[in-house]
């Protein structure tokens, strides 16, 4: 997701094998751990490129390809840290953020081509997320990135969320 190039080719190819596209779930994201003051240039760079770019280059590839099938539907996965001042998280959550903005702007410009732009946010979901952040040096836990509460919601309830969002199509689903 962070190559242009890629991106493009893989909604290409799935063009090519089903004659259309009709939904595209931008789901990729990674964390940067670590205060503000001291989160890794490179690491922030690096989900930058994952967490915003991605989805951007997928917008992109896939809206001549809707327009061309007279509309569908995107579904960007945000964060529901976008709504909160999370220490050691505030990398990860300004891109997400980001993600809302280009989400909101979409919708609205995109709208009258019958494709419409639905943000997802949830909050935390029991997967590897954490294990698979960028940590900084500087994080004073030590830890890998993000640990679970008790309270995360299962990776089946996140995507029978996001199912409902497909299905109703509210400009904005959350988890509860």
């Amino acid at each position: 997701m962070r190559q242009q190039a890629e991106v493009e080719r893989l909604i290409e190819q799935t063009f090519s094998h089903y004659g259309q596209i009709d939904v595209l779930i931008n789901n990729a994201g990674q964390a940067a751990v670590g205060p503000v003051s001291s989160v890794s240039i490179e690491d922030y760079r690096q989900i930058i490129d994952l967490n915003i770019f991605g989805p951007l280059y997928a917008i992109q590839a896939v809206v001549p390809k809707m327009r061309e099938g007279g509309g569908g539907l995107i579904l960007n996965i945000s964060s529901t840290v976008t709504q909160m001042a999370i220490p050691v998280i505030g990398a990860y959550a300004s891109t997400k953020s980001a993600l809302n903005m280009l989400s909101a702007t979409a919708r609205g410009e995109l709208a009258p081509e019958n494709i419409r732009v639905i943000t997802v946010y949830p909050g935390q979901t029991a997967t590897d997320f954490g294990k698979n952040a960028r940590v900084s040096q500087q994080t004073s836990e030590g830890r890998q990135g993000p640990t679970l509460s008790t309270s995360a919601d299962t990776p089946e309830y996140v995507a029978q969320k996001i199912l409902e969002a497909a299905q109703n199509e509210p400009a904005e689903q959350y988890m509860a």
